[in-house]
């Protein structure tokens, strides 16, 4: 028989497991940083394709996260994680990843369309790369 998890190992997880979540949110929002940083700097000719590989690759880590809070992925080392996924901070990190999920693909999309606008002026390496 399984025993059941004290509320204090309980509450514990959900810290743990609601900290992870956050910490890959934190990390796509770096990436989002450095993209914009990248993008703003005029004096490097590959910052837009920079920029906008980054987006693509925070794009890739918040559809991670969107299958892991949906239950098509698995996040590693969570505990009670059946349980947390009923909690009112779960709920609210799974929202605001969302939102920020649908401004991010916009954001692609329009970083995307000025790119291949520009992009037969780019060496073949980098036209591979977009």
């Amino acid at each position: 028989m399984t025993e059941l998890p004290n509320d204090r190992s309980l509450e514990e997880s959900f810290k743990r497991n609601g900290s992870m979540l956050l910490h890959y949110r934190n990390i796509y929002v770096f990436l989002a940083a450095i993209a914009e940083d990248a993008m703003s700097n005029n004096q490097l000719a590959s910052s837009e394709v920079v920029g906008y590989l980054l987006v693509r690759k925070l794009l890739e880590l918040i559809g991670w996260l969107g299958n892991i809070m949906s239950g098509k992925a698995v996040l590693p080392d969570t505990t009670n994680w059946q349980q947390f996924t009923k909690e009112r901070d779960f709920i609210d990190i799974k929202q605001y990843i969302a939102k920020e999920h649908e401004v991010f693909k916009a954001f692609h999309k329009s970083i995307y369309g000025k790119l291949i606008a520009k992009v037969d002026r780019f060496p073949p390496e980098i036209r591979e790369a977009v």
